[in-house]
């Protein structure tokens, strides 16, 4: 049986948690960042307590463990699995495709699309699955699609 010890600083003591603090810092700052970059893509701000900002922070997240690469050379996604991060290089927020799961048989028509439309919300680091959301709710479809710059004024 594992055991976990409990420890805790001294009060007013913020030297010893400054790993912890910087990399809080590092979060809010990213996060920061991503939610500026999507309110100037939507052209409308974004209030601290709509439904996409849990999203974001996670997105946030994922691109700080498996993008910032530390003194040794590697990411912390790279320290924990041993390989480079795989990410598909999408903005948060981006309209994609994606394919949904449903097998033919069960569509009306054989010849109706088996891929929607749907906005990025980033990726699960555990599973690779992709996030993403429509009008019907938030998906991990394994297969996505960026739209075609063309398509974006459509």
């Amino acid at each position: 049986m594992a055991r976990s010890i409990h420890e805790s600083s001294p009060v007013g003591s913020s030297q010893s948690n400054g790993f912890i603090e910087k990399a809080i810092q590092d979060e809010e700052g990213q996060g920061r960042t991503i939610k500026l970059d999507f309110e100037s893509h939507i052209g409308a701000k974004i209030p601290s307590t709509h439904d996409i900002v849990p999203w974001l922070i996670e997105y946030a997240a994922v691109l700080l463990n498996c993008g910032q690469v530390g003194a040794d050379g590697k990411t912390a996604y790279e320290r924990l699995k041993g390989k480079p991060a795989n990410l598909p290089g999408l903005q948060f927020g981006e309209r994609i495709q994606w394919r949904t799961n449903v097998p033919s048989k069960d569509r009306k028509h054989k010849m109706d699309s088996a891929w929607k439309e749907g906005v990025y919300l980033g990726q699960r680091t555990v599973s690779g699955e992709y996030l993403v959301g429509s009008k019907e709710g938030v998906f991990r479809p394994r297969t996505i699609s960026r739209v075609p710059a063309e398509a974006m004024d459509r």
